[in-house]
């Protein structure tokens, strides 16, 4: 072999790995997937194959030889199908540039060694997705039979030059060129996994900043209690910005309330006790508001560029928390009054029946005639009468004090470490309060009156059972007592009510009385019976209470909604009866007072003699009146004319047996 000839291809190989040590460092950096790039890239390996050609070693048969087979085999293989074209042009017009009598054979070797790179690169890549690996082999027999392929073009070679041409290159071209592919290979195919390796680092962190900063959650790295790193969930989370939050110290931020078991935590991360924890806290914005977060702090493990510091990750929690205490507030407290329900006093009751909070007082009240209020002046009146109520025993008690709403109309309330004094001077403030209160009342709101007792438990073995029972029976020993002055005060203030809302006056009532009782001696009534007719002549429309005013004094006739209202009230007249022992006995009658003797009356539609006796008087004696006198919606009727509407109702509206007599031994005397 010529030395100069090894000499000059030696030299076009190391000149071949220098071009692609550079492409590798710069180039390949900056690759990208258009078609731009790959012209690019196709000129640029195109000049260094013309650069080649310019430093090609010329043989003694005048024919040029050099290393541009190895360059156009690897970008075949590594670049693809436009560089090579590219390439492959670039190249061969200047060898066709240059002439000489190895022209045809050089374009030839081009093309065909462009070829071979690009079906090693297919049947490469479909190595690949059958999941082999290239190795240091296939790169050295790709360029084994690039070579073989290029020793054959040079049977294109002029006859006179063709022989002795072989002979020169023959062994050159099996040894080095095989070899020099290989190398290249290796700088190339390592060049490229460095390209793919840093791409895939910049994509991962690219992703990794991605998720950091879009997380929906708060995330920060901190260094013990100063804040190195966060993203803008946090910031936002914190009320703060970034700039602000890397000089604050967390623990500065931190609820006080929770500051203690945050940092008992976290001296045992930093200890090493632990890998992480949990904890619900909360945070102080700069408003002095506060922001509730579930947080998970945990260790940097060692090897990490941020070794020693913690990663917390925080979620706001603020309306979650809010709609918990929204759920618990529900469960424990009564919606009305605002006090503790029965659920948390039972479960007082038993987290204080220990040693500590002996002795435990109890205190119960029942407001008395509360279902009378509800009844007669709607549950408005009523709920306003609770909430009075309540207010009275929240004043009267101490902070420490359970005061809880346990029934409809009963509140308890319990008092740790206090004895029977205590509860006995609380017990007579209250009463005080309530007696005062009851007598400041206005015609705008009702109060009856609350019946109270107490109790006190000294010693935990005494069942509270019994503490409750002897409060109890002390409440209703009052009750008892109290009982007949408040339905007297509840019936004036019935009574009173019922005038001033249906305009009637106590005239009509005194004469609706007179003519009930003169009407029931004449039908043979008894002293019992008769009692009751001057009564329920009297308090006959009281279930006009539940009636809107306006309704009760409209000046025209009413619609059919308003008429709906009008024929409600006997049924509420006679529930407000039902729930006074007083009244009880003339419920039934207020409640057949509008009945018909045909049946067609409200609100049972009872007909002849179903109806009793007192509500057919009623009916006949207050049809009389109502007709007699001057309404809202029509002036009164002369007397005759009152009796014509009374006889022609007869048999219909009215017991004619009845308004024969109420005519003749009444009206007529």
């Amino acid at each position: 072999m010529n030395n100069e000839i090894v000499r000059g291809l030696t030299l076009n190989v190391a000149l071949l790995l220098s071009v692609s040590i550079v492409y590798n460092a710069f180039l390949q950096k900056v690759r990208g997937k258009n078609q731009a790039y790959e012209a690019l890239l196709g000129v640029v390996t195109g000049f260094v194959g013309i650069l080649l050609v310019i430093n090609s070693v010329r043989l003694d048969t005048g024919v040029i030889f050099d290393t541009r087979s190895i360059l156009i085999s690897i970008c075949g293989f590594f670049f693809g199908l436009i560089p090579t074209a590219v390439a492959t042009l670039l190249i061969a017009g200047y060898r066709i540039f240059v002439g000489g009598p190895g022209v045809l054979t050089g374009v030839t070797v081009t093309l065909l060694t462009a070829v071979s790179g690009l079906v090693w690169r297919w049947v490469i890549n479909k190595r690949k997705l059958a999941g082999k690996k290239s190795s240091w082999l296939n790169y050295y027999i790709f360029g084994l039979i690039t070579h073989l392929v290029m020793l054959l073009c040079m049977l294109t070679l002029p006859p006179n030059v063709m022989a002795a041409t072989i002979r020169q290159i023959s062994l050159p071209i099996l040894t080095i060129y095989p070899v020099g592919s290989l190398l290249l290979c290796l700088v190339m195919a390592a060049g490229q996994k460095n390209v793919r390796t840093n791409r895939a680092l910049e994509s991962s962190e690219l992703r990794f900043r991605t998720m950091f900063e879009q997380a929906p959650i708060g995330i920060t790295v901190a260094d013990n209690h100063k804040t190195l790193y966060m993203n803008t969930a946090y910031a936002s989370i914190m009320g703060r910005s970034q700039e602000e939050l890397k000089d604050c110290d967390w623990a500065d931020l931190t609820h006080p309330d929770d500051l203690p078991a945050d940092m008992e935590k976290f001296k045992a991360l930093k200890a090493g006790l632990i890998k992480d924890y949990h904890l619900v806290k909360r945070y102080i914005k700069p408003d002095g508001s506060t922001v509730w977060v579930d947080m998970i702090v945990a260790s940097i493990e060692n090897g990490s560029a941020f070794e020693g510091s913690h990663l917390c990750m925080v979620q706001d929690i603020s309306e979650r928390r809010q709609k918990e205490e929204e759920i618990r507030y529900l469960n424990y407290h009564d919606i009305l009054t605002g006090l503790y329900n029965r659920t948390f006093f039972e479960e007082a009751r038993k987290r204080l029946d220990v040693p500590e909070m002996m002795p435990l007082s109890f205190i119960i009240g029942d407001i008395d005639g509360l279902k009378i209020i509800n009844d007669a002046f709607g549950h408005a009146q009523g709920d306003k009468l609770l909430t009075n109520t309540a207010r009275i025993f929240t004043d009267c008690c101490r902070p420490d004090d359970i005061i809880a709403r346990t029934g409809g109309d009963e509140f308890c309330v319990l008092m740790p470490k206090t004895d029977i004094q205590t509860a006995r001077a609380v017990f007579a403030k209250m009463k005080e309060r309530f007696e005062g209160y009851a007598a400041k009342t206005d015609k705008t709101s009702y109060f009856t009156s609350v019946s109270l007792g107490y109790s006190t438990k000294d010693r935990t073995d005494q069942p509270f059972a019994d503490v409750y029972k002897e409060a109890e029976e002390n409440m209703y020993r009052r009750k008892l007592f109290e009982q007949k002055s408040l339905h007297s005060s509840l019936l004036t203030s019935i009574k009173t009510t019922m005038l001033e809302k249906s305009n009637e006056t106590e005239e009509h009532a005194e004469r609706m009385a007179d003519l009930s009782r003169r009407l029931g001696q004449e039908l043979g009534l008894d002293d019992r019976q008769l009692t009751a007719l001057e009564l329920v002549s009297t308090l006959h429309d009281v279930g006009k209470i539940s009636i809107d005013k306006d309704i009760l004094t409209k000046p025209g006739p009413l619609d059919e909604d308003e008429w709906a209202e009008i024929k409600k009230h006997p049924l509420v007249g006679y529930r407000i009866a039902q729930a006074v022992p007083e009244l009880r006995h003339i419920a039934e009658y207020i409640l057949c007072h509008h009945e018909r003797w045909d049946g067609q009356g409200y609100p049972q539609g009872l007909a002849g003699e179903d109806i009793p006796l007192i509500s057919r008087i009623l009916t006949v004696v207050d049809a009389y009146d109502s007709m007699t006198q001057d309404r809202a919606y029509r002036k009164a009727m002369t007397r005759d004319a009152a009796i014509a509407e009374l006889l022609g109702g007869c048999a219909a509206q009215f017991d004619a047996g009845v308004v024969h007599v109420f005519l003749e031994k009444v009206i007529k005397q």
